[in-house]
């Protein structure tokens, strides 16, 4: 089995009255531009990489109030085709994993975040 681990930075936009505490659960879904997974001129992708996860929010109150620390599972899936001269295959691609973030406050209503995925 073939380890992978992405780091991921990201934002999200939110309203103060949608504020996350400890115990929270956030479902996220993601939809990704470009891979470098497959790359060359005889590759192209035919579904966009795709994911969805759940995040628990295990700690809260960190750097002043302004961090968190969250983790969770996800799933992500996409698929790209291989064709030359009519002749080549298609790679499916699914990744199961588990993934920690901190997020933190950088701008008021923006909740930015660095994580780590491992699947």
């Amino acid at each position: 089995m073939k380890t992978i681990l992405v780091l991921l930075c990201g934002l999200a936009l939110s309203s103060p009255a949608q504020t996350v505490i400890k115990h929270d659960k956030i479902i996220i879904a993601g939809l990704g531009l470009g891979s470098g997974l497959f790359s060359g001129e005889d590759y192209y992708g035919t579904v966009p990489p795709v994911s969805v996860s759940m995040e628990y929010m295990v700690l809260d109150h960190l750097f002043g109030g302004r961090g968190m620390i969250g983790m969770g599972a996800g799933f992500c899936y996409s698929a790209y085709k291989y064709d030359i001269a009519g002749w080549g295959w298609e790679y499916n691609t699914y990744i199961p994993g588990m993934h920690i973030n901190l997020h933190y406050c950088l701008i008021q209503k923006m909740d930015t975040y660095l994580g780590g995925f491992v699947g």
